[in-house]
């Protein structure tokens, strides 16, 4: 993640737009996403890793938002269906296994499918 933070950071200028800005914080939120959990042990890694890669998800949903006229989603509203497809067959291969936590693994595909 910093390698390609460092990238946006070398291929745009300042000052940067709110796509950029908020593309660089969702990477930031990313690499803790994959760093922070090597701090803790057990369901409480797992948790943060989850939980910092949805608030990562949910910030390039912010910063992406006001480009969504020109998204594929409008222009091929058909990719809406494949989107669909792919957040219902995630949340089905992974409810059995999730038990309790099915509603959060729902809530989690629905943002990636954002």
């Amino acid at each position: 993640m910093p390698l390609l933070a460092l990238g946006l950071v070398l291929v745009t200028s300042a000052p940067r737009d709110r796509l950029v800005v908020g593309t660089l914080v969702a990477l930031g939120v990313s690499w803790l996403g994959d760093s922070a959990p090597d701090l803790v042990d057990g369901d409480a890694a797992f948790l943060m890793l989850v939980g910092l890669v949805l608030c990562a998800q949910l910030t390039y949903i912010v910063a992406f938002r006001p480009h969504r006229r020109s998204s594929v989603l409008r222009t091929r509203p058909w990719v809406v269906g494949l989107y669909t497809f792919a957040v219902f067959a995630m949340v089905a291969v992974c409810a059995s296994a999730a038990g309790i936590l099915v509603v959060p693994v729902a809530i989690y595909a629905s943002c990636v499918g954002e």
